[in-house]
């Protein structure tokens, strides 16, 4: 017999038009990261690329949204980058994105419309 991975239901999606595209990266930031937190892009190197939480008082790059993360826990209080999956693309519920400090989704909207995310706000 198979086992079989369950993941608890989550409201991150909130269409399914838009097609989904993920792809594996590396988180940094040093802290536990939850499914649906927004991205900057830190780096690429060969092709992969570092990402560490959004925050519209960092420097550029970080003040920019380049993904949402897909995994449903990433742990970097360790300091080193750690392995996760990105969404480069999707439809997603403005309540259910994760940003740091006092962000909200409004400061980044506009940002997220341009890289090919989605954000609607569902009832």
């Amino acid at each position: 017999m198979a086992s079989e991975t369950i993941y608890p239901y989550d409201d991150l999606f909130a269409g399914g038009v838009q097609q989904v595209v993920s792809v594996p990266g590396f988180i940094t930031g040093g802290g536990v990261y939850q499914r649906g937190q927004v991205l900057a892009l830190v780096s690429t190197k060969n092709g992969v690329h570092t990402t560490k939480p959004v925050d519209s008082a960092a420097a550029a790059p970080g003040n920019r949204v380049f993904a949402v993360l897909a995994d449903i826990e990433v742990d970097t209080s360790a300091g080193q980058p750690v392995p996760c999956a990105l969404y480069f693309s999707g439809e997603y519920n403005a309540k259910a994105l994760k940003f740091q400090n006092t962000d909200k989704v409004d400061t980044f909207a506009a940002q997220m419309r341009d890289v090919g995310i989605t954000v609607k706000y569902v009832l």
